[in-house]
């Protein structure tokens, strides 16, 4: 599968485009829609260039979930594609993830466990609260 208009949109919306090099709330240096790799300090991009990030880092986490071969519709896979972009695909396996996608009873536990990810730097951010609504909604859609 691949992510649709309004999954990218999603993480669009919720990424938002800064095309001069800074640090997120957890202190990584980020650029464009929340790209990680190789920013360095004071570093530009152009508005194509963040595109063509968010393009290649959203393909790194579509292929994450597709190695595991899930059965999900489309709004789904935009809501764990957006989760995961932000969380890091890691957590697919490491927090438990992909055992509650594989269940047959996976629908509320999976959503209200991606309900508990609104921490940044330790702290509560009130924009993943924001975010984590806005998946759920699209992934219960």
């Amino acid at each position: 599968m691949n992510i649709s208009q309004k999954g990218l949109q999603l993480i669009m919306n919720f990424e938002s485009c800064r095309l001069q090099a800074y640090q997120d709330s957890a202190g990584n240096w980020t650029i464009g829609y929340g790209h990680k790799g190789g920013v360095k300090p004071g570093q530009t991009i152009t508005q194509a260039q963040a595109v063509q990030y968010l393009r290649s880092d959203v393909g790194k986490v579509e292929n994450a979930i597709n190695l595991k071969r899930y059965d999900l519709t489309q709004n789904q896979f935009d809501a764990l594609v957006s989760f995961f972009y932000n969380l890091g695909t890691t957590a697919i396996k490491k927090y438990g993830f992909h055992d509650l996608i594989k269940a047959d009873s996976w629908n509320d536990e999976i959503t209200n466990k991606m309900e508990r990810y609104v921490y940044a730097g330790g702290r509560v951010a009130a924009g993943l609260i924001t975010r984590r609504e806005a998946e759920v909604n699209l992934y219960n859609a």
